[in-house]
């Protein structure tokens, strides 16, 4: 397969989202209400198994149909109509389902491996070194099934997660740098604005909760900023690698179980045309 412009889709997948701020808040306001109203309970009860729970699943949901129309925009130009651009289908569904699938397959072996060390009491660095491998691996892994998402958001069924992997061979290294300058830059930002967060809820003062709300849902449009880039950078790969010419539609040469296309079939000789 190809090697993937690493730089060209990391400057398009940031250009795209910076340029596009009224689809953002358009498709996104509603999910971010929605994520900030789950979360106020675990930032007044830190800690509380429930609420954390309840959080994780509204992020979950919210960046799976947020991410939908993300991928629809850039690969089939639509946006969705109306003023509250809230839709959770079949295509959310098997988006979020697929995204949980593929996350399990990350933190199940890291949680037996933990098991297994503290069963073997090995030693705190080799414990460290094996979690961060497997993890590693894990998120290699994930990486090349990631075209998959945007084929899910555009009703492509022809791109499988075999196809998938077929199409990312090669772009291992490139794909796992390309997610970490994605999300990274944007997470840490998102991150140190929920600690404040969190410290500015838990204080006495009511003007200060509120204070503290605030800052949590610039923290939750930081972290739509972070899917709308990841989101982008999925839909250029996958636009890179399935359409290469960029018809918009598959390139089946790169299908690993086609045949070739007619003009790359070369004939031995027919009387009349040329070998």
């Amino acid at each position: 397969m190809g090697k993937l412009r690493l730089w060209p889709l990391i400057r398009r997948s940031y250009r795209f989202t910076f340029d596009n701020h009224d689809l953002l808040f358009h498709a996104g306001w509603p999910w971010m209400v929605v994520v900030v109203v789950c979360q106020l309970p675990s930032l007044v009860h830190p800690g509380t198994p429930g609420k954390e729970l309840l959080s994780s699943l509204a992020m979950a949901v919210a960046g799976a149909a947020f991410a939908t129309v993300w991928h629809r925009r850039i690969l089939l130009d639509e946006s969705p109509p109306g003023w509250l651009a809230v839709r959770f289908g079949r295509r959310e569904i098997q988006y979020l389902g697929l995204g949980l699938v593929l996350s399990l397959g990350v933190i199940v072996p890291l949680v037996g491996l933990a098991l297994l060390v503290s069963a073997l009491h090995l030693p705190g660095g080799i414990a460290a070194w094996a979690m961060i491998g497997v993890a590693f691996v894990g998120g290699a892994v994930v990486n090349r099934l990631i075209l998959v998402f945007p084929a899910v958001a555009i009703d492509d069924k022809e791109t499988t997660l075999r196809q998938s992997w077929h199409l990312t061979r090669g772009n291992t290294f490139r794909l796992i740098a390309g997610a970490v300058l994605s999300f990274l830059p944007l997470s840490i930002v998102s991150s140190a604005l929920s600690i404040i967060a969190a410290k500015l809820m838990v204080a006495p003062v009511i003007s200060t909760r509120g204070l503290g709300v605030g800052v949590e849902s610039m923290a939750i449009i930081v972290v739509f900023y972070e899917i709308a880039i990841g989101a982008g950078f999925m839909a250029f790969t996958y636009e890179d690698l399935i359409r290469p010419d960029g018809t918009g539609e598959h390139d089946a040469s790169h299908r690993p179980d086609s045949t070739p296309p007619a003009e790359l079939v070369q004939d031995d000789g027919v009387e009349g045309i040329p070998p």
